[in-house]
């Protein structure tokens, strides 16, 4: 937890980054405090939801039901295509693999981990950022097509 850096009284546990002209530096803030910086309470309110969410779902990933074991006792879980495997590694720990719908390979994570749940909160964060990827790449898709797409229209011609 940090102290909010626009109030400086309200401890924060979900940070929102602010940027303002007024102010060289980011602030990091609270819910309250970046509504009145923007000006807009719901968007704060709406990020600030986003955040409490994703921090749920990652404490109750090791719960998800969809965990297997594979045929080298590793285990797994997929999630939307998007699979991610937990492997020992060398120091007694446990590794993180994860590879999308459309990827030949499992990409190997730097991290280590002590716990097995631990191990498994590694598996949630590869797969979003997975699904960021793939988000971001279908979007760029949708703009290259819209660009392709878009008619071309002749030059005005002069009388």
């Amino acid at each position: 937890m940090i102290t909010c850096e626009m109030c400086e009284t309200m401890e924060v546990r979900f940070v929102h980054v602010m940027e303002n002209e007024r102010y060289p530096e980011q602030l990091h803030c609270g819910c309250i405090c970046a509504a009145h910086m923007s000006g807009e309470l719901k968007a704060a309110q709406e990020r600030d939801k986003k955040m409490r969410s994703r921090a749920q779902r990652r404490l109750n990933f090791h719960k998800r039901k969809g965990w297997k074991i594979s045929v080298h006792g590793n285990p797994y879980i997929e999630v939307h295509g998007n699979q991610a495997i937990i492997t020992g590694s060398h120091d007694d720990g446990y590794q993180v693999c994860a590879r999308g719908p459309h990827d030949r390979k499992h990409l190997s994570g730097k991290k280590h981990y002590a716990s097995l749940p631990d191990a498994k909160k590694g598996c949630f964060d590869a797969i979003e950022f997975l699904e960021r990827k793939q988000a971001e790449q279908a979007k760029r898709l949708r703009q290259s097509l819209l660009r392709s797409a878009l008619p071309i229209l002749p030059s005005s011609r002069r009388r």
